[in-house]
């Protein structure tokens, strides 16, 4: 996987009623998976459109 195609997420948490589940942490977590998409990168993988 290339680490450019997404922005890490590495703090912040989603509390779920105050139980204090997951919180953000470097690399893939419970809160973002891997990320939040970089676009950019990810529409230089797309082929071309076709005529």
């Amino acid at each position: 996987m290339r680490p450019a195609l997404f922005y890490d997420v590495a703090s912040g948490s989603k509390d779920l009623g105050g139980v204090g589940c997951c919180t953000a942490t470097k690399g893939f977590d419970e809160v973002s998976g891997l990320g939040v998409p970089n676009l950019a990168e990810v529409a230089q993988l797309l082929p071309p459109p076709s005529p």
